[in-house]
């Protein structure tokens, strides 16, 4: 079951199943795995998600420079490119990705020069991104992103999951906006009145909120999340290079 709902209710008082409680006394009858498994369900389910749609990729638990959100999901063809195989110059291969461009060839030196990794790095680079055929080589020896293999056309969305600790969900969502075009922060319903003080955050970042209550599944949207840019091309690359030939939560 889900439903949307508008605005986030405010106060500071928390319903449970034994009555009333203050915010410091915040007991839940799941740990928070449990509420991570109950979610997967949720996003990989076909029905989709009430408010958000639907996902045929999602990934648990990614390590990216800008922090570890819970889950990384993509929309129905938006994540073609995840058949490739795994990448093995994460780091430096998404920073030269992150210089060059579609119609303006880059040299060699003038990523050693922006990138400040060696010549020797970026030949390593460019030999991988080229083979992989995310750059192409021009007749003058210089470098153009592949238009067939760009990354500024894939939405990807991140979810941050927290039974408690507001403050530290907005940080950790924050970051995500390095990488991510949609960030979601999903809490328990009782949670919810804690993140009023968070609004202005909230809106300035496009940062959406839900409640999840893994008993009964069911997903209520409160803020939608803000489509945006992800802030870093160099963050976003690196997020999806850590994803090229995992395993997806449909596979496990």
């Amino acid at each position: 079951m889900a439903r949307i709902v508008s605005g986030i209710p405010s106060g500071g008082i928390i319903m449970t199943n034994k009555g009333v409680s203050s915010n410091t006394t915040r007991r839940f009858e799941y740990t928070e795995e449990e509420m991570g498994h109950a979610f997967e369900k949720a996003l990989i389910d076909t029905r989709g998600v009430n408010g958000i749609g639907n996902f045929s990729r999602v990934f648990r638990e990614v390590n990216c420079q800008r922090g570890r959100p819970d889950f990384i999901a993509f929309k129905p063809g938006s994540s073609d490119f995840l058949s490739g195989e795994a990448f093995k110059l994460k780091y430096s291969g998404s920073l030269v990705l992150s210089f060059l461009h579609q119609r303006a060839p880059r040299t060699q030196g003038y990523l050693v020069a922006q990138s400040g990794l060696t010549m020797r790095a970026i030949k390593a680079a460019l030999d991988e991104l080229v083979s992989r055929q995310y750059v192409i080589v021009t007749p003058t020896g210089s470098f153009l992103l592949n238009s067939a293999m760009t990354l500024h056309d894939i939405e990807v969305w991140a979810f941050e999951l927290k039974l408690d600790k507001p403050k530290r969900a907005v940080f950790q969502a924050q970051q995500y906006r390095s990488f991510a075009q949609n960030v979601l922060i999903v809490v328990p319903p009782s949670q919810i009145p804690l993140y009023a003080k968070f609004n202005l955050a909230l809106r300035r970042w496009g940062i959406g909120l839900a409640s999840f209550e893994p008993t009964f599944s069911e997903f209520i949207l409160y803020r939608a999340p803000r489509l945006c840019q992800a802030n870093s091309r160099h963050q976003q690359a690196y997020a999806l290079f850590q994803l090229l030939g995992e395993p997806d939560s449909g596979e496990r």
